[in-house]
């Protein structure tokens, strides 16, 4: 396995955090890869460094980055909105060009990272793909807030305080700082044949069921099991790249621009 590189991009007052990971071989694509938001982001972290390293293998380069405010870039948690996630995913993608000009670019969207990976696509990428993309905002933040009251009833994560809940902290959601503004703007978001930019080429991966209601997407790949379960999780028992991951690669290769797909490279 190649050994990733970490780096900071932008400004030392607002540097945001990144992982070069370069592909084995001369590579046939790179990518920037938009992680999820809040506790989705820190629970699979792991996921997408071996998702990343399993690209480098068949020639995709990547950068997979912290947004602002979050992980390891400069920022406090309440700094993180999502006209910074899509000024990030820019400036990753400034860099992407910069170090692998020649091949097709792409950024991928992970959940609610699919949003900012959208915004930035139609300026800068050949391809766009999403992963379990967020398509309806309001609903989402509905379902973030009814996941963060029972998570503060649960008696196993709080057990001195009986079965009397946690009481709810303002502006928080699932434990993490979440402005008024960004309220907003999540609630804003609806991905949809208007929304998503018709520029570059569209793949979605997604649980079986669920393909068919990404209309805007020209091609879908069906994820195992335990590929999109763990976005339901919170102890991550099931995220791992195991042997049927295997077509899940084979099929993103395919996707590949066609002098892309039949680019040499040495394993």
């Amino acid at each position: 396995m190649i050994s990733a590189t970490p780096l900071f991009l932008g400004p030392r007052s607002h540097r945001r955090f990144a992982v070069w990971q370069a592909a084995r071989g001369p590579a046939r694509a790179a990518l920037v890869l938009c992680p999820p938001w809040f506790h989705e982001y820190t629970r699979s972290y792991r996921l997408w460094s071996l998702l990343c390293a399993r690209l480098a293998d068949v020639g995709i380069a990547s950068l997979r980055l912290d947004y602002y405010g979050c992980g390891d870039s400069d920022g406090e948690d309440e700094d993180f909105s999502l006209a910074g996630a899509v000024a990030d995913v820019d400036l990753a993608l400034s860099e992407l060009c910069a170090r692998l000009p020649g091949v097709p670019h792409i950024v991928c969207g992970i959940r609610a990272g699919a949003w900012p990976a959208c915004s930035a696509a139609a300026r800068w990428v050949d391809q766009l793909w999403l992963w379990q993309p967020i398509r309806d905002g309001a609903a989402w933040l509905a379902e973030l807030r009814e996941r963060d009251a029972q998570e503060r009833r649960s008696y196993a994560r709080y057990p001195w305080r009986g079965r009397a809940p946690k009481p709810a902290e303002p502006m928080t959601l699932m434990g993490f700082p979440c402005r008024a503004s960004l309220i907003v703007a999540m609630a804003g978001v609806n991905l949809g044949p208007a929304t998503v930019p018709a520029g570059p080429r569209v793949l979605v991966l997604d649980a079986p069921a669920a393909l068919a209601a990404h209309t805007y997407a020209e091609r879908g790949i069906a994820l195992p099991q335990n590929l999109t379960a763990w976005a339901d999780e919170l102890y991550m028992g099931s995220c791992w790249l195991g042997p049927d991951f295997e077509p899940v690669l084979q099929g993103l290769v395919d996707a590949l621009p066609f002098r892309a797909r039949e680019a040499a490279w040495t394993s």
